[in-house]
């Protein structure tokens, strides 16, 4: 089974989780997903073939470094996945419209 969870940590966090109840990882594997996230490794892939790197590493290019992805895994009774982003978001700066020519 897949839940998908999201809610408000604070005022100015939000968090998405997605947890199964599958086989989890290994220890090795977890420690090893976790390091390649903090290291910032690029493109992790394991064997699932999911591009965690790419993602935890575009997360923190656009909202900064408190945010991103992290993993919690129990081999044997699934994985959750947690992805924190800012709840607030700045506005970016109004364009001229290039028909009207107003913003």
């Amino acid at each position: 089974m897949i839940h998908v969870r999201a809610r408000r940590k604070g005022e100015n966090e939000i968090l998405l989780e997605v947890e199964d109840d599958g086989i989890g990882f290994t220890p090795e594997k977890l420690n090893q997903l976790r390091a390649e996230l903090d290291e910032d490794q690029g493109d992790i892939k394991l064997e699932s073939g999911f591009g965690l790197g790419n993602v935890n590493k575009r997360i923190r290019l656009y909202y900064g470094e408190p945010y991103g992805l992290s993993v919690q895994s129990e081999y044997t009774s699934g994985t959750c996945v947690t992805l924190v982003i800012p709840a607030k978001i700045e506005a970016a700066p109004q364009r001229e419209d290039p028909v009207n020519g107003q913003d």
